[in-house]
């Protein structure tokens, strides 16, 4: 919502800083994607759940995160009007009985913080877990000032039952700025630099795995190349979802599947779940420079999978991809995997006033 409102404004901002920074070339990692995972539906299958509009006037939906909790799927998602221009973007609870039929409550359930808070501006992209009886809340948050500049956080709260929550005294829990205690090292070239956003939230074995993006400067400018800011996946472990300690290099970077030289920016809006196995599956979106007049679109969906939480190997590429059509043609975005008897049923958002939130199948093929 308010990313892409506020993208245009970083990326002129960064560019005038870009020139100091040229070391060693970033550079793009070769991925294992000749076994796919799944087998996915044919991309066109995929089915429109939740349409621009819906419950709410003029609202846009995006950025599902979903559980199975006793007899019904719930659903947290971020809702913004198109006539608000991404200025009002607040948190909302869906639930369904099947995982497809959704009825979405009109009242918020997270909003923008107090003065001077971390979020006072807004609120959006939550991931949600229970652990026991709690459910945990990560979230985007910014402020007036760094809204300005595309600059976010990482909030945290909890709750009893998913609809009152209560912010986390610490937030941001996962900060910009590296003072000894977040990710950004105070260097124009160092990951989380410019903004983390967009957890993906998991808890395995006692801990908490908050997987965010974190963006930089480009260490080499490619002799002009756009973009000149990457996205990496970056990794946030804590044992008691409030006190994290940062990994400084991110788990998964851009491969060769979608290179810096083809105008990509990296991966966003990483989404986690662990099967059965106790593999660690990633699934997110790759972001791409199209023009100077739209210098952020986020145009496909792909997966990496890790044996540790740490150690991710990319092993599917546009699952979905944009200029299907319809819901499908404008963007691809924002997904989340959640396992439904012997399938998958990967969701994610796409399109704007024509789109909103669908589905698509996937069987592990191991």
């Amino acid at each position: 919502m308010k990313r892409k409102i506020y993208f245009l404004v970083f990326i002129i901002f960064f560019l005038l800083l870009s020139a100091g920074y040229k070391s060693i070339k970033d550079r793009d990692y070769i991925p294992d994607n000749s076994s796919p995972y799944y087998q996915w539906e044919d991309q066109k299958k995929a089915k429109l759940l939740i349409r621009y509009g819906q419950t709410i006037t003029d609202m846009i939906w995006n950025d599902p995160t979903i559980i199975k909790d006793g007899m019904l799927y719930k659903m947290w998602l971020s809702g913004g009007k198109l006539s608000d221009q991404g200025k009002d973007v607040n948190i909302y609870i869906a639930t369904s009985q099947d995982g497809i039929t959704w009825k979405i409550n009109p009242k918020p359930v997270l909003f923008p913080g107090n003065p001077d808070d971390f979020d006072e501006k807004g609120v959006e992209t939550p991931s949600v877990i229970k652990v026991d009886s709690t459910y945990h809340m990560y979230y985007t948050g910014t402020n007036f000032k760094d809204s300005h500049e595309g600059r976010f956080a990482i909030g945290h709260a909890t709750s009893q039952d998913g609809i009152n929550w209560i912010k986390d005294s610490r937030n941001p829990v996962i900060p910009r700025t590296f003072n000894g205690d977040g990710p950004g090292e105070g260097k124009p070239n160092a990951w989380g630099w410019i903004s983390v956003a967009e957890p993906g939230a998991v808890y395995h074995e006692g801990q908490f795995y908050v997987y965010y993006v974190g963006s930089k400067l480009r260490k080499d400018d490619y002799s002009g190349a756009e973009p000149k800011i990457q996205m990496g996946v970056m990794l946030a472990i804590s044992k008691d979802g409030s006190n994290f300690t940062f990994r400084p290099d991110p788990v998964l970077v851009q491969t060769t599947s979608h290179p810096h030289k083809d105008g990509y920016y990296g991966y966003s809006t990483p989404a986690a779940y662990i099967d059965n196995k106790s593999q660690f599956h990633l699934f997110y979106d790759t972001a791409k420079y199209i023009s100077a007049s739209n210098q952020f679109s986020q145009v496909s969906l792909a997966h990496a999978i890790s044996g540790d939480g740490i150690n991710f190997t990319e092993k599917e590429i546009d699952i979905v991809k944009n200029n299907q059509g319809g819901w499908m043609d404008v963007e691809i975005r924002s997904p989340f995997g959640i396992e439904k008897d012997n399938e998958l049923l990967l969701y994610f958002a796409g399109g704007w006033t024509e789109g909103g939130i669908g589905v698509l199948k996937g069987i592990p093929q191991n």
